[in-house]
């Protein structure tokens, strides 16, 4: 008996198709273990001389998995095994802190592994553990988007994404800090943010208006004049509400 098994390119959804075939007269039992912990797959008083079929089988996410074809008949086992990998579908946006690495859970990438930073291979500052890929704060020094890609090291690409490094919020100010202000009069706001990328400046002034800026990068400067009306009749100012957050939360 002899049992072979193919296995075909990663599709785009984790997702793989393994071409299984069997030879022998008699009958037999053929396994297939995927290499991820999930149940094998039986298929069980095969009468053919020929055993033939395609199966397809999901992932659960990033990585290279074993992949084991065991057929018995009454001469004993015969096996054949494979290699599959996890692909990801296409181009993603992740948003990641300037001055951090970016992480990617990799199962059994240990040795399978050619990184590619901005369509360049990277070797300096990639490390590839059995579980992980980490990609150094040193390939994504700069603001802005970057392409992130990995490949095996026959040259399938199994992971393509869009990856924005962004500053983090800080140095949020608001003034001026007053202590009452007579109604139906105008008031003058400064907002300021000494570091930042991608934020929306969020200013609710207590009378039921609320205004929401987009802005680009750092440090910026909002000066706004907005009339302050009294709702309650109690000759009291509702509290200024500020608050600065970026897109990618």
């Amino acid at each position: 008996m002899k049992a072979d098994i193919d296995r075909r390119d990663a599709a785009s959804d984790h997702s793989v198709t393994a071409f299984i075939q069997a030879y022998s007269p008699r009958t037999k039992r053929c396994s297939v273990d995927y290499g991820d912990a999930s149940d094998a797959v039986i298929f069980d008083e095969l009468t053919d001389p020929i055993f033939a079929l395609e199966h397809e089988h999901h992932y659960p996410g990033l990585g290279f998995y074993p992949v084991s074809l065991t057929c018995e008949n009454s001469f004993g086992p015969s096996s054949a095994t494979a290699m599959a990998v996890g692909a990801e579908p296409g181009l993603r946006y992740e948003y990641i802190v300037k001055g951090v690495d970016f992480a990617i859970p990799v199962a059994g990438a240990d040795g399978r592994v050619v990184v590619y930073v901005d369509g360049v291979k990277a070797s300096d500052g990639v490390r590839v553990s059995s579980t992980h890929v980490n990609v150094s704060r040193s390939l994504l020094a700069t603001t802005g988007e970057h392409t992130v890609a990995l490949q095996t090291a026959a040259g399938l690409t199994f992971y393509s994404r869009i990856v924005t490094v962004e500053t983090a919020v800080s140095g949020v100010l608001l003034s001026p800090d007053f202590q009452a202000i007579q109604m139906n009069q105008s008031v003058e706001f400064t907002v300021s943010v000494m570091a930042g990328d991608n934020m929306y400046v969020n200013l609710s002034y207590g009378d039921g208006n609320v205004e929401l800026v987009y802005v680009q990068s750092s440090p910026m400067t909002l000066t706004r004049r907005t009339p302050i009306r009294d709702l309650d009749c109690d000759n009291d100012l509702d509290i200024v509400n500020f608050d600065v957050y970026s897109c990618s939360l």
